[in-house]
């Protein structure tokens, strides 16, 4: 059976719900174990089973995980399709364990996102995708973070910006990584090791764009954080770009009721929201 009811369907209305909805609830993941791209999901499959919607993604088989269908669709060596008896779902619950078992901040920004040219939004991936690993503690390549916040060039992060105890300086990635109980930093503009150098917008970083942003760093640290008032050029610079989700994922699939497989060869992707 579906992982839950599914009455509606996706348009661009829709999802700049979901924008609001990220801004209003990514502080709650706040401390979750789950890792960098479970926790991104985590909040549109919340967003979407709430509001009794389709998700689709994809991994990196292209294998299916459409929550209107009983479990996994996967391509087949005949070059049809197939359902997967052994990865199936009955409820929402299940449908997690599925989709954040099998899917990577790779298979995200690979298969499951599009880069959004008007990013930083909330509600957007900041997703690099990269094979390998990086850093003394191993840190992925590939890594995603959900994007909450955002800030034009010259506004502060207010109050934020105030509170120096409540969201400290950031001080750098290593250090990040071994403060495990520190779960909220204030990031600004930094030099070239990661610190904070500015928690208000100074020359010449004033005409850069600021934004907030949910994470989950490594397995060394499976302690989500809040990370405020990042400057996006040097998240950039970084190797990171900023993705929404694509088509594919908000498809309605109206032509599939959720037995068997969908009717791939006649279904008509949406070539908007």
């Amino acid at each position: 059976m579906a992982a839950w009811e599914h009455r509606y369907g996706w348009n661009a209305e829709v999802y700049y719900r979901y924008r609001k909805y990220v801004m209003s609830k990514a502080k709650d993941y706040e401390s979750s174990d789950r890792d960098c791209a479970d926790v991104a999901i985590s909040l549109i499959i919340d967003f979407a089973a709430g509001l009794n919607l389709c998700l689709t993604f994809q991994d990196a088989t292209g294998g299916m995980y459409i929550s209107k269908a009983k479990g996994l669709i996967q391509p087949t060596t005949r070059g049809g399709w197939e359902l997967n008896d052994s990865i199936t779902w009955r409820s929402k619950e299940e449908y997690v364990k599925a989709v954040l078992g099998r899917t990577s901040a790779w298979d995200l920004a690979r298969y499951n996102c599009r880069v959004n040219q008007f990013g930083p939004v909330p509600g957007d991936l900041m997703l690099r995708a990269k094979m390998g690993w990086v850093g003394p503690f191993k840190y992925p390549a590939s890594h995603a973070a959900l994007v909450f916040g955002t800030y034009s060039p010259g506004q502060r992060a207010e109050p934020e910006y105030l509170d120096v105890k409540g969201y400290p300086n950031f001080p750098g990635g290593d250090a990040a990584m071994k403060a495990f109980t520190q779960t909220r930093y204030f990031r600004g503009d930094v030099d070239a090791n990661g610190l904070t150098i500015a928690r208000e917008p100074k020359p010449p970083f004033d005409k850069d764009v600021h934004f907030n942003f949910l994470n989950s760093r490594g397995d060394a640290k499976r302690n989500a954080e809040l990370i405020y008032f990042a400057n996006a050029r040097q998240i950039r610079e970084e190797g990171f770009d900023f993705y929404e989700y694509s088509l594919l994922v908000t498809d309605n699939w109206p032509d599939f009721k959720g037995d068997g497989v969908p009717p791939f060869r006649t279904h008509k992707y949406r070539e908007q929201r």
